[in-house]
């Protein structure tokens, strides 16, 4: 996750300083042209490592929201930020889990999680759960077989998004709109 904020800020940086380039058709001394390059370059520089502080400062500050909760937990596997908040992926005591973490003002807040699938292989292809928050449905499961390369919406065809961590754990994930009572159901796409 960390990589994938600071190269997003720093796609961006590159984009506004192209921006800036093109419009004013930066001309005149190769001296002068160097000088803004490098001037540049350390503004990007100094904008990235800021944004590598303020990952970290998320991920503790989440921790601690979760601390603060007297919830346990191993460790996070996946953090993805959504509107209003941070849906999370974490282990307890070899159970994966789902949650949902509110941004609250100048916090963060736990508003709810649940789901508890075993993290020791199964013998079907792939498992999946389901949690209910107030405004939003997380399907999620776990891909035991190598030869699953997608998970896939069987009514319209949609992606799951798949992470996969150092240990070659490979987890899969809709966020949907409520659909009322039951979920989607899910379809692997085998190689």
């Amino acid at each position: 996750m960390k990589f994938y904020l600071v190269y997003s800020y720093a796609s961006i940086i590159v984009r506004y300083f192209q921006k800036i380039i093109y419009r004013y058709k930066l001309g005149g001394s190769m001296k002068s042209k160097f000088t803004l390059v490098t001037f540049l370059l350390l503004i990007a520089l100094f904008s990235l490592s800021s944004c590598s502080n303020e990952t970290k400062s998320i991920e503790q500050e989440l921790l601690d929201e979760m601390a603060d909760t007297k919830l346990n937990i191993d460790e996070f596997l996946h953090l993805e930020i959504v509107e209003n908040g941070v849906v999370t992926f974490y282990s307890y005591e070899d159970q994966l889990y789902s949650g949902f973490i509110k941004k609250d003002g100048a916090g963060w807040e736990w508003h709810f999680g649940g789901g508890a699938m075993p993290l020791q292989q199964s013998d079907d292809d792939f498992d999946w759960h389901g949690t209910n928050f107030d405004d939003f449905i997380v399907q999620y499961g776990i891909i035991w077989d190598p030869t699953i390369k997608q998970m896939m919406f069987e009514d319209n065809n949609r992606k799951a998004k798949i992470i996969e961590n150092e240990d070659g754990l490979r987890i899969y994930f809709f966020i949907n709109e409520p659909v009322g009572p039951g979920y989607y159901k899910v379809e692997p796409v085998y190689e």
